[in-house]
């Protein structure tokens, strides 16, 4: 009988830590795809960002050729005193 009731609670031991297992599992999948979807929506996101600095860079580009132009043209107007002097 005392073999019995060992074999017994052993089984319901096993069949707790299956239990256990599985929902650490189940636990594990869902964080993995938490996971998965957050660097999907963080990857998207970079792309973005990337093509915006490549914009920003282009528009940067321009407004330095306007100023350099600019400057040059600045140059050479001659230096007149305003009428209010």
């Amino acid at each position: 009988m005392y073999r019995y009731h060992i074999k017994n609670v052993a089984f319901y031991c096993m069949l707790w830590f299956d239990e256990r297992m599985e929902e650490q599992i189940i636990l594990m999948e869902m964080k993995l795809a938490y996971l998965e979807d957050t660097v999907k929506t963080l990857n998207e996101l970079i792309i973005q960002m990337g093509h915006k600095i490549d914009s920003l860079e282009s528009k940067k580009d321009m407004l330095q050729e306007q100023v350099s132009s600019l400057m040059d043209s600045r140059q050479e107007m001659p230096h007149i005193r305003p009428p209010h002097y």
